[in-house]
């Protein structure tokens, strides 16, 4: 008969195979002995079990052959859901885990908006605006965002499996956005999911319409800036799954790496006159290359009393330079000590320092000699001669 001892050695290499062969479903001869409970139902695994995974936490998980064959699955967490848990009216069913923390009603999505705009605002308020008016959010569940999708006329669209944003422009150039957001998300994910489609909403109102920007790229930095605000709430699990998620190409990841070698600000110039629609996976530094436009200085006018004005609202009389001072005037004195400064005829001069001022329309070479609390000493270099000027007090 095989002893108690065999029988673990037996249980101890299958689970073995089980993990390094990614094995569904196992039966093992005396597994229950290990004590390793069932994510689901909290019972020993028993002799049959599967090896899943929690795509909340991104563990890997045992779930025993009871559990494993219920009718439902959480939608947050994607493990099977015992009878009497949380069912939405769209059918999704949730664990008693992910269950408490949805957000269901309008209380609470209102919060999280308020929320999610205050912390892209404490996070982003010195590089990024995003829009407050023509701005809409609402829930949305699994049934109807099917029917936003079927929707034409709109500028542009991002399906998200958690939201959507879309865009339209009026006449006169001026953008509306809507965001539908779904229900039954974690705070978290309700957070990261609205600064997502907030930036596409920055990404309307800031990128210029001649820039071809891809459409992975604009995943990519909204996936961004949905990372930097939940980064924000120390909300590693949320920060865990946009790192998961693969549906950018890789862009996000860019995006991320590029934050980390430059400012935001040097991604937010590519984005808006950068050359290329996406990031080059083996050359990040091109995010630093842009090509600004040049945007021509406007024309001063100046309106004088009793000037006659031109076609174009300016005055045709001419505006004559102030003729320079005839003698040398001091100006101020800086610093104390020996270490004074003093300001004569609009040139700066310290003790023994030499220069040239202009007196008139002829340009005078003076050496300081000497630097008072109210007075300066200075010699003519081409006659030396010394001359003392004098603070004028105020009158």
């Amino acid at each position: 008969m095989e002893t108690m001892n065999a029988i673990r050695h037996r249980a101890a290499r299958a689970l073995l195979c089980l993990i390094v062969l990614g094995t569904a479903s196992v039966p093992i001869t005396g597994f229950s002995q290990f004590g390793i409970p069932c994510e689901v139902c909290k019972q020993f695994v028993g002799d049959s079990y599967f090896y899943t995974h929690d795509k909340v936490t991104g563990k890997k998980v045992y779930v025993c052959q009871t559990c494993n064959d219920l009718n439902y699955h959480c939608f947050a967490c994607g493990l099977p859901v015992l009878p009497g848990g949380l069912v939405l009216d769209d059918g999704r069913h949730y664990c008693p885990r992910d269950g408490a923390r949805a957000i269901i009603d309008s209380e609470q999505m209102e919060a999280a908006v308020k929320d999610t705009i205050d912390r892209l605002y404490f996070t982003l308020r010195d590089r990024m605006t995003f829009p407050t008016e023509n701005l809409s959010v609402d829930m949305i569940d699994r049934i109807n965002i099917d029917a936003l999708f079927a929707k034409v006329g709109h500028d542009y669209a991002c399906p998200n499996l958690l939201g959507y944003y879309q865009t339209v422009t009026n006449q006169t150039g001026e953008h509306s956005h809507s965001i539908h957001i779904l229900t039954g998300l974690t705070s978290g994910t309700t957070c990261a999911t609205l600064a997502h489609e907030l930036t596409h909403a920055w990404i309307a109102d800031n990128i210029p319409e001649e820039r071809q920007l891809g459409r992975l790229a604009q995943e990519g930095f909204c996936e961004l800036i949905s990372y930097l605000v939940v980064e924000k709430m120390g909300d590693t699990t949320t920060m865990e799954q946009i790192e998961r998620n693969a549906y950018t190409r890789g862009q996000f990841a860019l995006f991320k790496e590029a934050k980390r070698l430059y400012e935001l600000q040097t991604i937010l110039d590519w984005l808006r006159f950068g050359a290329q629609p996406i990031i080059d996976p083996n050359d990040v530094d091109q995010v630093r290359r842009v090509t600004k436009p040049m945007t021509p200085r406007p024309k001063l006018w100046v309106r004088y009393a009793n000037a006659s004005t031109n076609k174009s609202g300016g005055s045709t009389k001419t505006l004559k330079p102030r003729p320079a001072p005839t003698e040398l005037q001091l100006k101020g004195i800086l610093g104390n000590g020996s270490r004074r400064m003093a300001m004569i005829s609009g040139k700066s001069f310290m003790t023994g320092e030499k220069g040239n001022v202009l007196l008139g329309e002829t340009r005078t070479g003076i050496r300081c000699i000497e630097i008072g609390d109210d007075f300066v000493r200075v010699e003519l270099v081409e006659t030396g001669e010394i001359r003392e000027l004098k603070l004028k007090s105020e009158q």
